[in-house]
């Protein structure tokens, strides 16, 4: 999929006759679900993002074993992407700015004032990068797909709950900004692979009796 998109421009001009859908082999997007021309059903999950670098060795060791433990007991393939994003800091110098409007003492607005100033000019003199996970599980299209693809995407959510994990599923419109997330302009440059950019951990399907 990822390996279409990096030259979906170029070959919508070769092949004008080829719908955006068919590169993408998606049929249809509802509810929570896409739904895919070669007849499988998708669901993706967020995983918010956490800093473990505010963690103890002991706690990350402990964090650690619970992920490996809850990871291992999945017993249907999933797929892991990595994407990373340009931080956006407009949310929170809006809150220093209505701070500063609400404090008096002329100290502590300054305080505000440098911070402000401080945010601004560390973003702009570096591109700093914040990681979105995603968490993508699928089933062939049959009758039933959706709910037990429902359920599995309740037991993930459980499972990254117990590894202290906040995770979501994607809805419709969320779903249909991802996909149009790989035509940005940081990644619809001809020079660069999404390679680069995406990392993808895949883990396949394991023989289990009593599925």
């Amino acid at each position: 999929m990822i390996s279409i998109l990096n030259k979906i421009l170029n070959k919508l001009k070769k092949q004008k006759d080829i719908s955006l859908n068919e590169f993408l082999n998606i049929a249809d997007i509802e509810d929570n679900c896409i739904t895919t021309i070669d007849g499988f059903i998708l669901m993706i999950l967020n995983i918010k993002a956490q800093n473990f670098g505010l963690l103890s060795e002991k706690e990350l060791v402990n964090r650690m074993n619970s992920m490996s433990v809850e990871f291992s007991n999945e017993r249907y393939p999933y797929k892991i992407l990595i994407i990373p994003k340009i931080v956006d800091i407009t949310e929170t110098i809006k809150e220093q700015e209505e701070l500063k409007q609400k404090v008096d003492n002329v100290i502590f607005r300054e305080i505000i004032e440098n911070r402000i100033n401080f945010l601004q000019n560390f973003v702009s003199d570096k591109e700093i990068i914040e990681n979105d996970f995603f968490l993508i599980i699928w089933e062939k299209e049959t009758e039933k797909a959706k709910i037990e693809l429902q359920k599995r995407a309740n037991n993930w959510k459980n499972r990254l709950r117990n590894c202290e994990l906040k995770s979501e599923i994607l809805n419709k419109e969320e779903l249909i900004f991802l996909i149009k997330t790989f035509n940005l302009t940081s990644y619809k440059n001809e020079d660069n692979d999404y390679k680069n950019h995406i990392s993808k951990i895949d883990r396949k399907e394991l023989n289990v009796k009593n599925k």
